[in-house]
């Protein structure tokens, strides 16, 4: 469970069995509802994960818990880097390239921890680990409600721009 066969042999090789099937959120509208959608699942995901580290969890409990959001996680990050690619999208990769980017280092940072040899495998992970996935979890949830945030006023701003040419 978890570990190299979730993540992959390299951090930034995370895969997601639920995207296996193709991009989703082609244009602002899919990717908005998506991302809002998914945005509740990492949060609910995120706050579990950060109630077994203050309950002092034992590291299989904990990396379950990162391994349950990273497939999330790579959903919204493939998602987006997918409308990017679309015709028109300018917008989206000038306001939300930094984002992705950053979202795709936490990522790659949960997927290091949850490979870390130095932790016991089944024993309590110690002060320092839980501090650093507890800070890296408040990060993907910052950069997760940024994401949002920007698709959300970039699809609404087309959207107003879209009823004015109508008129």
């Amino acid at each position: 469970m978890g570990g190299k066969d979730q993540w992959g042999s390299q951090p930034g090789s995370a895969r997601s069995p639920a995207f296996a099937g193709g991009a989703v959120g082609s244009n602002f509208e899919e990717l908005r509802i998506l991302l809002e959608t998914q945005m509740v699942g990492i949060v609910e995901s995120i706050q579990s994960l950060l109630t077994s580290i203050r309950a002092g969890a034992d590291m299989q409990t904990l990396r379950k818990h990162m391994d349950q959001i990273a497939p999330v996680v790579w959903k919204v990050l493939q998602s987006t880097e997918n409308s990017m690619q679309q015709p028109g999208n300018e917008t989206l990769i000038e306001r939300g390239g930094w984002i992705v980017a950053n979202l795709s280092k936490c990522l790659q940072s949960m997927g290091v921890m949850s490979n870390e040899e130095e932790e016991p495998v089944d024993g309590p992970a110690d002060k320092e680990f839980r501090g650093r996935l507890a800070s890296l979890a408040f990060d993907l949830v910052r950069e997760t409600k940024e994401l949002v945030r920007t698709v959300e006023d970039i699809d609404s701003k087309s959207q107003i721009m879209s009823d004015d040419s109508l008129r």
